[in-house]
């Protein structure tokens, strides 16, 4: 080693430089291929707590839990502090004389319930009453075929009633913060009118008979009628037809007559004229 004295012991100090490594992050995208984030941490061993690279991306469906050295972890080394926007590690935990990757830590985020659709049967119409078992969720609703989002139709503020003659195809879901969307529901409603009702006319031997029978066969409706021109539909006078009326007397009046069913939208009123002298 040349410079040294000639003569005499020496005495020679080592010197020591810092490691310095790079960190490098993998994340994860939406369908769980591995992607270098762009990000890099330059270490220098021994300078205490480092802040460790934000997060590029999101994963829809997951939250983001931390950092570990192991890319097969489910927990990270690392983790996420709630209510922080840095992660901290021990620049000496890390140290290895050579770069480090450091993986992307991800948690499935929990799935609203789905949304329990029913039926329920009103004079003239149907209406629907849907529930779901997550607590504090939103449920939104399409009549258009279309997946429902948190632009459809909310059913807080709009629950469906149907009172036309139609065919609806309900599709419903539940959203709530911090969980993935439900699975969709779905529930055809059909909305039929009650067939109309004949009114006859009929002789007999002190007077005339009235007998009423629907167009077509429904054990779901039952005959109204009213015999003081009010609606037989909604009128407070209004009478159950069970059996044939007969009027023997004399006697000038209108009956009015209607089938009327749960859940299904009323059908024409038929009106006949009895005259009896």
């Amino acid at each position: 080693v040349p410079n040294l004295a000639a003569s005499g012991e020496v005495t020679l100090y080592a010197i020591w430089q810092p490691n310095e490594y790079k960190i490098k992050y993998i994340t994860y995208d939406n369908d769980g291929s591995p992607v270098q984030m762009q990000a890099e941490t330059l270490v220098k061993y021994g300078t205490g707590l480092i802040t460790l690279a934000k997060i590029e991306n999101e994963r829809d469906g997951y939250d983001f839990k931390g950092w570990s050295t192991n890319k097969n972890a489910t927990v990270p080394k690392y983790p996420k502090e709630d209510g922080k926007d840095t992660i901290e590690a021990d620049s000496t935990e890390l140290s290895s004389g050579e770069d480090i990757i450091l993986y992307s830590i991800w948690k499935e985020k929990p799935k609203a319930n789905e949304v329990q659709i029913n039926e329920v049967l009103g004079d003239g119409k149907k209406t629907v009453i849907m529930t779901t078992g997550t607590s504090g969720a939103k449920i939104y609703y399409t009549l258009d075929g279309t997946e429902p989002t948190e632009d459809s139709i909310s059913y807080d503020a709009n629950k469906p009633e149907f009172n036309t003659v139609g065919t609806y195809i309900i599709k419903a879901r539940a959203f709530k913060e911090g969980y993935n969307p439900s699975k969709v529901a779905e529930l055809l409603v059909d909305v039929k009118k009650t067939p109309n009702v004949l009114v006859n006319r009929n002789n007999i031997s002190k007077g005339k008979s009235v007998t009423m029978t629907l167009s077509e066969q429904n054990s779901d409706c039952s005959i109204y009628y009213t015999t003081d021109g009010t609606d037989p539909a909604t009128s407070a006078t209004r009478a159950k037809y069970y059996n044939e009326l007969q009027y023997c007397q004399a006697t000038n009046i209108e009956i009015k007559a209607v089938a009327i069913a749960k859940g299904y939208v009323t059908g024409k009123v038929s009106s006949v004229v009895l005259n009896v002298e």
